[in-house]
């Protein structure tokens, strides 16, 4: 699941910028994606998840696929 997952986050961020990256890169910083971007991003995980991230509510989130992979998980795992 969590493989499959990581594909889907990663073609949602593909679909906004056309650049290669790894799992652990903060894109943020890298400059893959800007703050609009990252909104983005954000409202295409929760459409397509089908649950709402509180990304807000963290200190020293780091925006990279591998973090928001996991905060999929522990969302899903509070719904089911």
């Amino acid at each position: 699941m969590k493989n499959n997952l990581n594909l889907k986050v990663k073609k949602i961020i593909k679909s906004y910028r056309k650049v290669n990256f790894k799992d652990n890169d903060d894109l943020y910083q890298k400059g893959v994606l800007d703050s609009m971007d990252m909104m983005n991003v954000i409202m295409d995980i929760e459409k397509n998840c089908k649950i709402k991230l509180d990304l807000h509510k963290s200190k020293n989130f780091k925006f990279s696929l591998s973090n928001l992979v996991k905060r999929i998980q522990k969302k899903d795992k509070k719904i089911v």
